[in-house]
């Protein structure tokens, strides 16, 4: 908190988390594994670590995918 008050002094503990400078160390490992798949990094998924790449996929993978309904 102290980092932020001497950045800007308006940051309290009620905005800090929508401050544009915020992030969590929860963040860091699914940014790092979102990169490695936009990549096509070979170790994505050993590096995860995870049994299943669905579970990648479902809890690490970051990326926009815009969805796009059927036309007939």
């Amino acid at each position: 908190m102290a980092w932020f008050l001497t950045v800007d002094e308006t940051v309290n503990e009620k905005t800090l988390t929508a401050y544009p400078l915020y992030f969590n160390l929860q963040h860091i490992r699914p940014a790092a594994i979102t990169t490695k798949i936009a990549n096509r990094n070979e170790d994505a998924y050993d590096f995860a670590a995870h049994a299943n790449p669905a579970t990648t996929h479902k809890h690490c993978d970051r990326r926009v995918v815009k969805k796009a309904s059927a036309t007939e």
